[in-house]
């Protein structure tokens, strides 16, 4: 009910072909605070475990730190319901992968909330790739500099505790090698990659100071099966933060996104250089994003659209299905691996 409160609940609320029947918390009472600010329609349940058991739904959306992700997933798959899970999905690559294989075997449907795929200039720049815009992809190159980690004020959590999930390479670099496998429209083959904890002590909410354990930067040069390579920069930890910026350099041109801070749903821009030198500013379709304050909201809502067409029947190839989160925790892991010995890593 945190997340899940914030994003997942009303991207679901914003649908006429969804009913929303229950929602979830681990005891806390939020989610009685929820059901009846959504006017009482919704049953609270205080067990995520009791929820994803029920008969009364048909789709599970999972809103919880990574290290709870594996049970309720499993418990929901085999109670026979639809999951849509947030990313990492599990806290591991094995774990990720048994339960794709589970719903595979099910029939049920599973997809992950990389809700950056469906970032409006994020989407531009890989349906741009795809049409050709810039030939063959052969080098990405993604800078992501935020500056929340340097708040002296944001208490110790789970996201600070490398054992439950948390540090920049699961939180936010995982965003980047699932974006970047889109991008290139390849798997990534071998990484190499350095970490680094800048801020290594915070007070809890007891006012106890309690180690981090997780980094808030790291570094990371991937290369892809097909031949391209990808240098990533990714940190929360920046006193000049610049954004988030991907250039895409291919054999006939370049493509580059940037969304600075404070990451407003307009201040998105993509730029299309070809290879006469010509550059031209790309219209992006920003109607979902202004929609909401919360430009969370508006992914969110992109993605289950795209679910509920799975489905139907449909296919939707830009939706992130367990198979793929799996694939994003297998870099990772090679990524973890790298860091911690210095050596470039294959990604099995």
């Amino acid at each position: 009910m945190g997340f899940g409160a914030a994003v997942h609940l009303p991207a679901f609320s914003a649908r006429s072909d969804v009913t929303l029947a229950a929602v979830a918390d681990s005891g806390s009472g939020r989610a009685k605070q929820e059901a009846a600010r959504y006017g009482g329609a919704l049953r609270p349940f205080s067990s995520g475990l009791s929820l994803a058991r029920w008969d009364g739904i048909d789709i599970v959306s999972i809103a919880v730190p990574p290290c709870e992700q594996e049970g309720l997933v499993r418990a929901a798959l085999v109670a026979g319901k639809h999951v849509l899970c947030e990313k990492p999905f599990c806290l591991g690559a094995e774990a990720a992968k048994e339960l794709a294989v589970l719903a595979h075997e099910r029939r049920l449907a599973g997809a992950v909330f990389y809700e950056f795929r469906y970032d409006p200039g994020i989407r531009r720049l890989i349906e741009m790739i795809r049409a050709g815009k810039i030939g063959n992809v052969q080098r990405l190159a993604v800078t992501w500099q935020t500056s929340g980690a340097l708040d002296p004020q944001r208490t110790w959590s789970w996201r600070h505790d490398t054992a439950k999930g948390g540090g920049v390479l699961v939180d936010w670099f995982s965003h980047v090698a699932d974006y970047a496998r889109q991008i290139a429209q390849s798997p990534i083959r071998s990484v190499w990659a350095r970490t680094a904890t800048n801020v290594a002590e915070r007070r809890d909410k007891h006012g106890t100071a309690r180690l981090v354990t997780a980094p808030d930067e790291c570094d990371v040069i991937c290369h892809f099966a097909n031949g391209a390579t990808g240098v990533f920069s990714v940190t929360t930890a920046c006193p000049t933060p610049a954004g988030h910026r991907i250039e895409v350099v291919g054999d006939e041109g370049m493509i580059v996104f940037h969304h600075p801070p404070p990451f407003s749903a307009g201040g998105r821009s993509v730029r299309l250089v070809r290879g006469d030198g010509e550059e031209t500013l790309v219209d992006l379709d920003l109607k979902s994003s202004n929609s909401s304050s919360d430009q969370r909201i508006a992914a969110a809502t992109e993605l289950i659209s795209d679910f509920l067409l799975v489905l139907r029947g449909e296919s939707r190839p830009l939706l992130p299905t367990f198979s793929e989160g799996a694939a994003t925790w297998r870099v990772i892991e090679a990524a973890t691996s790298a860091s911690a010995d210095g050596c470039q890593r294959e990604v099995h």
